[in-house]
């Protein structure tokens, strides 16, 4: 008994693998960026403040499964005797914060606006762990295909 194969239908489960590969490598350089951004920002801010979370600003997002709201803090905090309000750019659902929550802060101290909070981590790491999973998953079929191609390209040029 011999068996066909359906070369269409290999070239679409490799272009699957493809496609999960280069998701993978551009989310593990994007991580890698924010990371850079992060660092930077964290050498910039090196004042603490203690903050204050004056509300809970709701996001929603609509798509094909309905709509998500979450939950940004906005913070209040002093320096040098000027009142400053920020909204963060991480939102959760269930809110990180109680309204009157207080938690620090680290600030610029030449551009007080500017703050960082250790919160916005996890976001990256998740990225760079699906970031992996994805190339693990196409690296399983893309790593070979590659090898064959560069042996044969080899052995061509022996010939």
């Amino acid at each position: 008994m011999r068996f066909r194969v359906n070369r269409s239908s290999n070239v679409s489960s490799n272009s699957v693998f493809v496609v999960f590969f280069i998701i993978g490598i551009i989310a593990c350089i994007n991580s890698i960026f924010i990371g850079i951004s992060q660092k930077r920002l964290q050498e910039r801010c090196t004042t603490e403040v203690t903050a204050i979370v004056i509300e809970n600003v709701e996001k929603r997002d609509t798509d094909d499964d309905g709509i998500s709201i979450t939950y940004a803090p906005v913070f209040s905090y002093n320096y040098n005797n000027i009142n400053y309000t920020r909204q963060s750019s991480v939102s959760s659902n269930p809110p990180k914060y109680s309204v009157g929550e207080q938690t620090i802060l680290m600030i610029n101290p030449d551009k007080p606006e500017e703050y960082y909070n250790s919160d916005g981590n996890f976001g990256v790491i998740i990225l760079v762990i699906l970031g992996v999973i994805f190339i693990i998953i196409g690296g399983i079929r893309v790593v070979p295909v590659i090898i064959l191609i560069i042996n044969q390209k080899k052995q061509n040029r022996l010939q």
